[in-house]
This record gives structure tokens, sequence and C-alpha cells, in this order.
């Protein structure tokens, strides 16, 4: 595979090197022609389901002949994501049209030997409930299924106000799945893969569903989904933080009552909405998010789909016995932080004046959390400690706590890790920050070296380990392979974390210090953090 990078949104393209002609599946819908590669087959834009505005994913239909699958099929119509336009982050970009039936997958295997029954992973991509899509140099799943001898599955579904505004508190029974449909047509994914994957060469009763960001948020709400017992039996989070507690309906009454103002719609009359145009029907959402300081709808506790937030009592029953992989990078937050270079260079004063204003400490208090954190060898400086602090309030300090309920409530084992591969370029600023583990995990640095570079081969070594991690979790639900140290599954009293860093070792009760201090400062929902003083300054 080569791929040929440039520097924004746009400018990424995927030029497959092809060994062979093509390569034909028959699935329940009709026959597919794929590509043969070096790295195994791949399959680009099958149909998995067909889509109404605010309905329910009906079946995808049949065809006669064979269709092509040699290009990615169209994502949900979206903002675009501008974490591309940094030159570190270009990678993430995407390619494709944009369409409101866009649920098409990828499926990337070594062979299509039905006897081989290989482990199978469906990755959803992150872009929170609203942005991404499954295509793309980084989540090319070729690699991932070559190294691990797995088969990958990569879809886009239906996102923002087209995959998740809770309608159907309204009242209108046609519009009772809306707030839902992201899910839904994940669960019908899911069920075309129960269907098809054999003639992929995978397993159908071996499925692991990996989620990263956004997409672990969406992973984790699928545990909460009665509908989803028994179409995936492995379940892994990379750094999905909002899928860990979900909304009631009330929560979401002013973001979908300020939406349909925007568009002069009344509650009893959402019939209306299917012929707004889609780009009104964004501008409202976004104007909505602005009214009333949201981020937008998201699946909520319905009693419909989801009966329970997914670590309650309720929730940790649902999902008893899915083994669970958890965790997050280091330095979260450096993604959101260094967009703005004045946050790197806070001095004490600043540092303690935003402490102070998050939290209403005195001068005394704030001079106490960050004395804390300087208890950690690498947090010396203002700026890192304002880093480690705030990477620990909006992601690790959560996930911590989702490890704790997870493996206090018996059943299958939980393991929690620290992604710690530390970004050389622009002097070092980035840290191990949110989104760089996804090459990793997929094996595609040779589209991301702004992340590897100088350190490119010591990466790809790191790489190899995620990978083998991933696909012997998705195997046997549990991550130990001969090129790790032993991981034992997470406890309350020993904590143990496995760093994934250029030499891999496991900690136990990793930045213990920072644990400990943010653990009561730790608030929902952990993206508000994003709009306040920590972020955003005191002046």
């Amino acid at each position: 595979m080569h791929c040929a990078l440039g520097f924004g949104a746009g400018s990424i393209r995927l030029d497959v090197k092809r060994v062979g002609e093509y390569a034909m599946v028959e699935i329940e819908t009709g026959k597919v022609k794929g590509v043969q590669r070096r790295d195994g087959l791949a399959f680009f834009g099958v149909p998995y389901a067909a889509t109404q505005r605010f309905m329910a994913p009906r079946s995808a239909p049949s065809w006669t002949g064979v269709r092509d699958a040699s290009a990615l099929g169209p994502r949900c119509p979206q903002t675009i994501e501008n974490i591309v336009e940094l030159p570190t982050f270009s990678w993430y970009g995407q390619e494709g049209p944009f369409d409101e039936n866009c649920c098409v997958l990828n499926v990337f295997t070594a062979g299509l030997d039905r006897s081989a029954r290989r482990p199978v992973i469906v990755y959803l991509h992150g872009g929170g409930w609203a942005s991404g899509g499954g295509g793309g140099p980084a989540l090319d799943g070729g690699r991932l299924a070559s190294v691990g001898d797995v088969v990958v599955v990569t879809l886009n579904h239906r996102l923002n106000v087209f995959g998740y505004t809770p309608l159907g508190p309204l009242g209108d029974e046609r519009f009772a799945d809306a707030g839902h449909l992201g899910q839904l047509d994940i669960l019908a994914a899911l069920h075309w893969v129960r269907s098809n994957i054999e003639s992929f060469g995978g397993d159908p009763a071996c499925v692991t569903v990996m989620g990263q960001s956004g997409g672990g948020n969406k992973m984790m709400a699928l545990l909460a989904m009665p509908a989803a017992s028994g179409l995936f039996h492995r379940a892994i989070n990379l750094s999905g933080v909002s899928g860990l507690h979900l909304s009631s309906p009330e929560e979401m009454h002013p973001f979908v009552h300020e939406f349909l103002h925007r568009l002069d719609v009344g509650a009893s009359d959402l019939a209306r909405l299917s012929s707004v145009p889609a780009d009104r029907l964004q501008r409202a959402r976004q104007e909505a998010m602005v009214a009333v300081r949201s981020d937008g709808g998201q699946p909520v506790v319905d009693g419909r789909h989801i009966l329970a937030s997914p670590f309650s009592a309720q929730g940790l029953a649902l999902q008893k016995s899915v083994p669970l992989l958890i965790g997050s990078t280091d330095t979260e937050s450096t993604l959101f932080l260094c967009r703005d270079p004045r946050n790197l260079g806070i001095d004490e004063a600043e540092l303690l004046a935003r402490i102070q204003a998050e939290f209403a400490m005195d001068h005394g208090q704030a001079v106490a959390l960050a004395a804390a954190y300087r208890e950690q060898d690498d947090t010396r400086a203002p700026a890192a400690v304002l880093v480690q602090l705030t990477s620990d309030l909006l992601a690790r300090t959560h996930l911590i706590r989702a490890a704790e309920a997870k493996a206090g409530a018996g059943g299958a084992p939980v393991y929690f890790y620290n992604f710690c591969w530390k970004v050389q370029g622009d002097g070092g600023r980035w840290g191990s920050p949110h989104t760089a583990d996804i090459p990793f995990v997929f094996g595609t640095l040779d589209c991301a070296r702004t992340l590897t570079e100088p350190e490119h081969a010591a990466a790809q070594a790191l790489s190899h380990r995620m990978m083998s991690t991933v696909a012997a979790f998705a195997r046997t639900g549990d991550p130990n392979h001969e090129g790790l140290p032993q991981w034992v599954p997470y406890d309350a009293m020993r904590r143990p974390t496995m760093v994934l860093d250029r030499s891999c070792r496991v900690v136990d009760d990793y930045r213990a210090t920072g644990r400990v201090a943010s653990a009561p400062l730790a608030a929902w929902p952990a993206t508000r953090l994003l709009r306040r003083p920590l972020f955003r300054g005191v002046n």
C-alpha cells in the first residue's frame, strides 16, 4: 500500500498497489468485486442497509450482476473536521462524497476460505456523534488484517442531525427512533457481519467491536442496548469518554426544542423535516448547540433502545460477559490545548488562576493541587501540570472509573492501558495527543510520519506490538502475546496499566497522584471543560 499525503483537507489520496485483477464474493444481496492487494483482499463501499431520513434502517437492496467494490462509499453529511488543517494531523483526513444514504462498509481479509474462521474486528470511527467516517488511508484495515490474521470491517453510518436527534419524546411515533439512528445503523452492520462475514473468511461467533473516541462512545452505548447482545463478543474502547454516561431524554429537551425553533417546525409537524435541505438541518443543529451551550444530540436512556447507562448497575449487568480493553493516550488534552499556543506558555500565576477559577478554590488549594501533580517525575513546568490535569479530567479519570466499575461487577475481565508515544515534531509540544494512537493500531504509520519522525522504525515496532495486542484480544478476550510483558486484568487494588511506548511495561497505579488528585474534580460531561477556564484562560 502506498499513501500520498499533502497538508490540508482534501489533499489525501489512497493509491492501492494491486497485484491481481479482482476478487469475487457472493453475499446475501449479490456479488461484489473487490481488490487483490499485497496485504490481502479489500472490498470497499459495500451497502449493509438502506436509509430514509429520521427513520430506522432497512435492509440493503439486492442487485443483479457484479457490484464493483473497489472505491469507498459515501459518508454522512457533516461539517469539515478542522483537525486535518493541523499539519501534524493531516493523515486524519478522508475523501469521498457525502450522502444521507451512507450505510456502507469496507472489509479487509487475508483470504476467502470459509474454514479459516478468523476473528472479526468491526471498527467504529471517531468524530464524536457528529463527524468522521470509516475510510481514508489511516483507517485502511489491510495491514491489521494481515499482521493479526483477522478480518477487519470499517463502516460509515448516520451522524449528527441525521443520526442522533432525539425527537421521540415529542410524541410522534414515526420519529421514535430518530435519536438512535446511528446506533441502529451500527446494529444493522453487525447483523450484516453475522450473515455475511464467513464469505470473507471471518468467524461470526468471534466479533470484536473496537472504537476510538466517538467510536468508543458508540461502542459503550452498544453495550447498553439489549438488541446488540450476541452480535459481538469483545469490546475495545480507545479514548471514548462521552458514551460512559448517557443522558436522559429530558436533558436533551433544550437542544431539541431550540433546533426545531431554528427551523420553524413545531412538535406536531415533524413530518416537515423530511423536506428541509440537508445543509439547513446542519446549520440549525449548530445554531441550537451554540444557543443552549450543548454538544448536540446523542443517544439517551429511552427505555426503548437503551435501558440504562453503560456503567450503572443495570448497564454493567448487560455487558457482564463481554471482555473490555480500555484506555487513553497520555496527554489527551494537547490536541485541544495546542491549538492556542498561549496555553503551553503559561506561568505559575496563570496556572493557579485557571485552577482557582475552574474549581472555585482559594490560592492555597490551587497550590496544593499543582503540587500533587508535580509528584509525577515528568510534570514540573506550569504547562506540564495543566496538560496532565486536563488530560485526567477530560479522559483518563473517567476511563479509570469505568474500569473500576467493570472490574468490581465481576464477570468478564477489563484491561487498562495508557498510550505514551511522544510526537517529536513541532518541538514536542503535542506529547501523546488524542487520536495519535489510530495509525499505530491500524499499522498505517507510513501515512502518518508527522507522528513518528525521526524515530519511524521504533514507531513501527510499537505499532506491530499494538496490532498484535488487538488481534490477541479479538481472538481470545486476552491481550497477552509474546511481544508484551505479562498483562493482568485491572482491579482496584493494584490498578495494573499497560504503558504502550518504545518499551512497553506494566505499571501498577500509573500516574497515581494525578488519579487521586483529579478524582473529586472530574465532573460530567467532561467535554464542558473545553469551554471553561482550564482551556480558555481567565481573561
